[in-house]
């Protein structure tokens, strides 16, 4: 993994709008975005590319964003997640993703928590890198 840019980003979200807009602000801010539009084509697109971290929507067709979450099998260690959702996600399902899921942010986000979200979770996720 080089270290272009301030990281590498996949946008995962249905909603073709919201994952546009997501993108396109990180992109103003020097990420490199790589854009998914379900859980399934964002496994397809990992098992491709390697990135630091996941914007994930919960609520998606054909696989939702738990599920994928769940099957995320990138070599270790995986990206941060940060998870979407403008429902409550239950405290629940944070405990059963465990460690995957840097932070969970309430749709609609303002553009500068999900650049506080995605600068801190591409730290977290790089500095795991160098670790190992």
């Amino acid at each position: 993994m080089t270290s272009d840019g301030v990281g590498r980003v996949l946008v995962v979200d249905d909603n073709e709008a919201i994952r546009s807009t997501c993108a396109e602000i990180l992109k103003h801010f020097g990420y490199f975005v790589a854009e998914a539009g379900d859980g399934q084509e964002a496994l397809d697109k990992l098992a491709e590319i390697e990135v630091d971290a996941v914007v994930m929507d919960v609520m998606m067709p054909r696989k939702d964003g738990i599920s994928a979450i769940k099957d995320l099998t990138p070599p270790p260690p995986p990206p941060a997640v940060i998870l979407l959702s403008a429902y409550q996600v239950e405290r629940g399902v944070r405990a059963d993703l465990g460690a995957r899921v840097h932070r969970v942010l309430r749709k609609p986000t303002a553009p500068i928590e999900l650049l506080e979200a995605v600068s801190e979770a591409v730290e977290v996720a790089r500095s795991e890198r160098a670790r190992e």
